[in-house]
């Protein structure tokens, strides 16, 4: 399956309202949010209807605008959603997902149980795990420094 990243054109793939979100198909998708003709995240799946039952920022994607919708290219070959993801944030940038430039991209293996309870702690505290995880190496990358400042003195 060959996907032509440049030809996307979010706004005429299919899409339903946020709030009808239990009605997405249940299959691997490259997924947009948009705001009217606005694309503020992009993100993959293997399963459209149950990364949406539980994503974390459905709440606050719901109090920007009353528009809001998830439009989705579905997505076969589960190898290709990563690379094409991020082929499109590259080309569309939007504003949720952050600037990747300037930044890599770090790959985390935990067993499932773990990161459904760290998961589920994040949500509680209204953080995402991206920043909870950069907060993580900051403080850790700090301790390490302290201890090797005052081993040079």
């Amino acid at each position: 399956m060959k996907i032509e990243v440049g030809k996307i054109n979010p706004l005429t793939l299919p899409s339903m309202p946020l709030a009808e979100r239990s009605r997405l198909p249940s299959c691997p998708a490259i997924y947009f949010v948009l705001a009217d003709d606005n694309i503020l995240y992009i993100g993959q799946t293997v399963n459209l209807t149950q990364r949406w039952a539980v994503h974390h920022t459905r709440n606050y994607l719901q109090s920007l605008s009353s528009n809001v919708r998830v439009a989705w290219l579905e997505c076969q070959d589960k190898k290709l959603l990563r690379k094409v993801e991020a082929a499109l944030i590259d080309q569309f940038e939007p504003e949720l997902n952050g600037n990747p430039r300037g930044t890599v991209a770090i790959r985390v293996e935990m067993p499932d149980e773990l990161r459904n309870k760290f998961k589920s702690a994040v949500a509680r505290d209204g953080k995402n795990m991206k920043d909870v995880v950069l907060s993580f190496v900051k403080e850790y990358v700090a301790q390490h420094e302290s201890k090797k400042d005052k081993g040079a003195a």
